[in-house]
């Protein structure tokens, strides 16, 4: 059985610690106060997000840094679009070391690094939290477009702003017709540069998984920023959580390398890997 205890909290994403009992342990996350912190994207509502950036990962190889917003907007009369904004910033012992931190290995150069996220419904006995499911991801490595109707089979209910085109970072959606609406992407310069090359994609297993990689041809020695995005569209349809709940989960990694090419060639890993939950409690 559950131990109910009744909690309160001012935002309603929150870390959590299990989903084994109700009794959850949770860690508030303060929202971006002004658009100068999170960017306005028409048509969209700003939800929630760090306040600023957090250092989740760091040894003497090198750090990372993740920040996370999120918006949301109408999509039908029982479901919203979802928007996550997720950016990693992978910095490696040489380029910490070269700007004047102590601690860290001056050997160990950026060669790779990962960005993935994974949306899921939870179902604990008698909580249920939303059916959700993916719509698009971004930057990809190559043109992408596609017609996108709801996964529960209303008409839709966008503002008048998806009629003109939403831009948001190399992507647009335009809403076509009462039941759907129109999504692509153009590859940007960060893709296609030759250094270091991005690729994005589905996981095998999990069609709710992206994962954005980076890899340097030789090795890099400047912090690189993964900048990415990930639309889906949530049902309100939970169970005894808050409307519009859902849980995902985010992993980040940083592939340091010392002496690149060589036969004794080395590679050291720094990685964050954490559960978050979105309106997961009980009033």
């Amino acid at each position: 059985g559950y131990k109910m205890r009744k909690k309160y909290f001012v935002l309603s994403l929150c870390y959590f610690i299990s989903l084994n009992n109700i009794n959850y342990s949770m860690q508030s996350i303060s929202k971006k106060s002004t658009h100068i912190n999170h960017p306005n994207i028409d048509g969209f509502t700003y939800n929630f997000g760090y306040e600023t950036k957090q250092l989740v990962a760091s040894n003497s190889y090198g750090y990372i840094y993740y920040d996370m917003d999120l918006y949301y907007t109408p999509f039908t009369q029982t479901s919203r679009l979802y928007l996550m904004h997720l950016k990693g910033e992978y910095t490696s012992g040489y380029v910490a070391t070269l700007s004047g931190q102590s601690g860290f290995n001056d050997k160990y150069d950026n060669d790779a690094g990962l960005l993935s996220i994974n949306i899921r419904r939870v179902i604990d006995n008698y909580h249920v939290s939303s059916n959700l499911t993916p719509v698009a991801s971004w930057p990809q490595s190559s043109n992408q477009t596609a017609t996108v109707t709801s996964s529960f089979g209303a008409s839709l209910t966008l503002g008048s702003e998806f009629e003109r085109g939403v831009s948001i970072y190399d992507a647009t959606i335009t809403k076509t017709n009462s039941t759907s609406i129109q999504f692509s992407s153009n590859n940007s310069v960060s893709v296609t540069g030759e250094d270091p090359q991005i690729s994005c994609q589905t996981d095998a297993s999990n069609v709710n998984k992206t994962i954005w990689t980076y890899k340097y041809a030789s090795y890099g020695r400047t912090t690189y920023v993964l900048d990415t995005y990930y639309l889906f569209e949530v049902k309100n349809n939970g169970v005894n959580f808050q409307e519009y709940s859902f849980a995902f989960d985010v992993e980040l990694k940083l592939d340091a390398v010392s002496y690149h090419g060589w036969p004794w060639e080395n590679h050291q890993y720094v990685t964050a890997e954490f559960p978050t939950g979105y309106g997961l409690y009980v009033d």
